[in-house]
């Protein structure tokens, strides 16, 4: 496992915890609290919802206690059940680099500012490529078939407070064109995630880890290229 750097650690912490084992229900997450001695933040934790909104939940307010908090979790996390040996050399990782942030690279990667919008533009359309490379060559540009209705309609729900577009049909009638097209479209204006349905979910929180998943591969992607450069 890489070392982290300030800014890929958040993503792959919550990558990292979302897919702990035995945390998706109330008492697996009120006994991993107390295993890690954080039963001052009881009234504060979000205990509902998937495992990923959870530890996003306990993240954000471990980070906002700070740094030695946050690094005194992972160290205890790590001798707890729920990290077994094939997880601890991973935690030891991220748990380092968390100790060896200087100040400035802490607040660069926990303290809130200003959203970057470019660059989360950036992040998507990355990920948005290697989940594309998933379709294959079932989209041709030059052999596109505008389907105008539903691409007008599609417009109008981007300026609506609807929050799904469903798109339904047979094999073959153009399904897939249809969102490749869209995403071509908009992916330089606003942050546009693609997602093969192909990656079958394993379990209820499936789609969700997914999606955090690429991201944090993006994230580590570009940090690499970053370093190379």
């Amino acid at each position: 496992m890489e070392t982290p750097t300030e800014k890929d650690i958040e993503a792959r912490l919550l990558d990292f915890l979302s897919n702990l084992p035995n945390t998706d229900t109330v008492n697996s997450r009120q006994a991993l609290v107390i295993y890690t001695e954080l039963q001052r933040l009881n009234n504060k934790i979000d205990w509902q919802g998937n495992s990923l909104n959870f530890f996003t939940g306990l993240l954000n307010l471990l980070a906002c206690e700070g740094q030695v908090s946050l690094h005194k979790f992972l160290v205890k996390l790590a001798q707890s059940p729920w990290v077994g040996p094939d997880r601890q050399e991973n935690l030891a990782t991220l748990s380092n680099a968390i100790a060896s942030f200087t100040p400035e690279r802490w607040n660069k990667a926990f303290t809130s500012g200003d959203l970057d919008i470019q660059e989360t533009i950036k992040r998507f359309r990355t990920t948005t490529v290697q989940e594309q490379r998933i379709v294959g060559s079932k989209y041709i540009p030059d052999l596109y078939f505008p389907r105008l209705r539903t691409e007008a309609s599609f417009k109008r729900f981007l300026e609506s407070d609807t929050t799904c577009f469903l798109v339904v049909a047979k094999a073959g009638r153009g399904k897939t064109n249809l969102m490749c097209r869209i995403v071509e479209e908009l992916q330089d204006q606003r942050p546009i995630l693609f997602l093969s349905g192909r990656v079958e979910p394993k379990d209820s929180d499936g789609i969700l880890k997914h999606i955090a998943g690429r991201l944090a591969a993006c994230r580590r992607e570009r940090s690499r290229n970053r370093t190379n450069s």
